[in-house]
Formats: C-alpha cells, structure tokens, sequence
C-alpha cells in the first residue's frame, strides 16, 4: 500500500510523459503540434497578402480590368476548410484510416499542396485544399494526443503539446514575413517542408488508438 501511494508523486506529472512507456511518444507529438499549429495559422496569416501580390502581378501582365479577384481567392481558400469538419469525423472511426493514418494523409496532403502552389499559377485552388487538410490534421489531433496517454496523464499530455504548439504560432509570423520579403509564395514553401516533418514525425509514433479500449 505505502509504495502504490509513492508511486502516485509521478502521476500527472510532466516527469511521467519521459519514462520509458511514453517518451517516444512525446518526443515526436511536440513537434508534429508545432508544425501543425504553425502551418494551420501561416496559410491564412499571410495569405492575404500573397494574393494581393499575385493579384498585382497578374494585373500588370494581363491588363487585367475587373477587381475583387483576390477577396474571392482568399474566401475560397478560407471556406475549404468546412468539409475538412465533417470528413474528420467519418474517418477517424473508419477502420481503414482511424487516428494515425488520418493525421498522417492529412500532412501529406497539404504539404504535397503547398508545393504545388508554391510551383503552379493555380495557386488559390492548391491552397484551399491545403488549408483543408491541415484543418483536418488539427481537428483530429485533438483526439489523437489525447487517447494516446493514459487516463492519468491525458490533460498533462494534451497541455503540454498544445503549449509546444504555441512556440510555431511564434515562430510563425516572423518566418512568414521574412521569406515574403524573398517572393510572396515562398512561404508555402516553407510550409509543405513543416509539413513533411510531422507527417514523419506522425510515422514515427507507433501506437494507433482507433477502437482500441483505453487505460
């Protein structure tokens, strides 16, 4: 009885998400909830922007005489992100995608569209399902972080990756701007590399907790 109430000083406690049960896990859920909250908040932050620049450069080529392209553009991009809600729930219970796989495609997905509109003149419809996708991780991975602790540790598991997450929505506008200042698509750029790394970072934790019971 004396040691199981000893035992309890490491209950909840941030010592606990590095023993050898959970370290692994915590090692790589911090930096995929960076990448995630940094390249969830980048796409939007900057995005105006971008497409007013866009929008200029087109304008000066194509003597383009109509307005409001870009507000259109941003409110497609920005709106793409609702079918990302209801997708989110449909698979994170279905048995072939689940928890993992999910967050996994979702990174793919959306790093694989910020390359290709960062490389393609299409660039208002590949970031939409970026910005889709992304949300789609986000949504998930709320869920994800949470079942992948036990009950004991699941609060101090989720706070501590949500607080992790805040240090890219830190980082964020500054790389942001900054790779701006070099062209206005190199952001996203930036954000398929961020991207790729929690996609590996979600390949590299081996636990799935789709319809497992939980401890």
């Amino acid at each position: 009885l004396f040691r199981s109430l000893t035992k309890k000083e490491d209950v909840g406690s941030i010592k606990s998400l590095f023993n050898e049960a959970n370290r692994s896990v915590t090692l790589f859920l911090w930096p995929m909830w960076a990448m995630i909250v940094l390249v969830n908040h980048g796409i939007v932050f900057i995005l105006p922007m971008v497409l007013s620049a866009l929008g200029q450069e087109e304008e000066a080529q194509q003597h383009r005489a109509h307005k409001g392209g870009s507000l259109w553009s941003m409110a497609f991009t920005v709106f793409g992100e609702i079918p990302a809600v209801i997708l989110a729930a449909w698979l994170v219970e279905h048995g072939h995608f689940g928890r993992k796989k999910t967050v996994l495609i979702g990174f793919l997905v959306a790093g694989f569209s910020c390359g290709l509109g960062w490389l393609l003149s299409s660039f208002s419809f590949w970031i939409a399902i970026a910005k889709s996708s992304i949300s789609l991780v986000s949504n998930v991975n709320y869920t994800y972080t949470i079942e992948l602790y036990p009950t004991t540790l699941r609060v101090t598991g989720l706070g501590t990756a949500y607080s992790f997450g805040r240090l890219g929505q830190i980082a964020m506008p500054w790389i942001a701007t900054m790779l701006y200042e070099r062209h206005p698509k190199d952001p996203y750029l930036c954000y398929a590399v961020f991207c790729l790394i929690g996609a590996f970072c979600c390949w590299k934790i081996t636990r799935d907790t789709t319809k497992r019971d939980l401890h």
